[in-house]
């Protein structure tokens, strides 16, 4: 596996490649050690890794593009040639090809799997670095579809929201409205678990901005200390804290929003009188969206034929229905033959 590294480092998501081969053939070394330690006491003594391979210590040596390579150091060494699942792991050393250590559990147990926690090195939390930015907790590593790995940052849950704060926030706002968002974070986080197959919630706005403690300061674990443990509840369950970065004037209903969402009535639209008056500091603010009449028929018809009807080409439009607060509820498409089509963004 040729794996990015300095100028070819990528984002998360994304592949790269670079001349660095960690190769998935290596040569197991006879003896079964009882221990971490004895595994790397060997493992030192030739040059080798410890390795984790489905519940026991083993030493293992190289890391070889073929098994042609591994057989012949195999005999040299007295060893026996071994590979690398799909869901195996390997530890390198930054820039190198030289394996530290090996996970491989052989199977997609998500219990099972290899998580890495950093030494406290004095009183403050342990933290690691990844890509510019410090992170607290534990790191857990896994191979999910025998694929690429998917890598889960393993917070405590106040942490977590000191870090959201500084994102989600600007981290000089005023101390009360940060300790909203951290109750806000918690709450959005309990709320949204299972919302992603494979972790309990993303560190994107698709959940919420979550970069480490990048922009943390004093103001923000202040609003997370303060908040400590607090999530904001309804009817004796955590309430769904929606929030967002701009309303245009006014936010809306939440049955007018999500199709099958709750009338809850916490979630009502408010007329926001206030957002005009910082619409220079808002990149999207006013924009427009225009389609032409074959793009607005290409998105109108498959829908109107997914029910079951004909539709002939839609030659105009009129919104037929707005919400309390001025939002756009209802569009009426009409065709060439004269035929209305309305849409409807509801959530009843």
């Amino acid at each position: 596996y040729g794996y990015p590294y300095g100028d070819n480092m990528v984002s998360y998501g994304e592949e790269g490649s670079s001349d660095i081969l960690v190769g998935c053939w290596h040569v197991r070394l006879p003896g079964d050690p009882a221990t971490f330690e004895e595994a790397k006491t060997v493992a030192d003594s030739v040059g080798g890794f410890p390795a984790w391979i489905k519940d026991a210590y083993q030493v293992r040596v190289g890391a070889y593009g073929t098994q042609a390579e591994a057989q012949e150091q195999a005999e040299a060494l007295g060893g026996t040639v071994v590979g690398t699942s799909a869901y195996g792991v390997s530890v390198v050393r930054t820039g190198t090809a030289q394996v530290l250590f090996q996970f491989d559990s052989e199977t997609n147990d998500k219990e099972n799997s290899l998580t890495v926690m950093p030494v406290a090195t004095s009183s403050k939390k342990p933290v690691t670095w990844f890509k510019g930015n410090k992170y607290y907790g534990a790191f857990h590593y896994r191979r999910v579809a025998g694929g690429n790995l998917t890598v889960s940052n393993l917070v405590e849950l106040d942490d977590y929201a000191n870090c959201v704060c500084s994102r989600e926030m600007a981290n000089s706002w005023p101390l009360e409205a940060l300790k909203a968002q951290a109750v806000c974070a918690r709450t959005y986080y309990e709320t949204n678990l299972g919302k992603h197959k494979d972790f309990d919630i993303c560190a994107t706005v698709c959940c919420q901005a979550y970069h480490g403690m990048g922009l943390t300061n004093a103001r923000t674990e202040q609003a997370a200390a303060e908040t400590a443990g607090l999530r904001a509840w309804y009817n004796d369950k955590p309430a769904r804290t929606y929030y967002y970065a701009s309303n245009g004037g006014g936010s809306e209903d939440i049955r007018n929003v999500w199709s099958g969402g709750s009338d809850l009535p916490y979630l009502r639209g408010v007329v926001d009188p206030y957002e005009a008056t910082i619409a220079d500091k808002i990149d999207y603010w006013g924009d427009v969206k225009t389609y032409t009449a074959s793009q607005l028929n290409a998105l109108v018809q498959p829908q109107i034929q997914k029910k079951g009807y004909n539709c002939a080409a839609i030659v105009d439009m009129e919104i037929t229905e707005l919400t309390p607060t001025g939002n756009v509820k209802t569009i009426t498409f009409i065709d060439a033959n004269g035929k209305t089509w309305p849409f409807t963004q509801s959530g009843a």
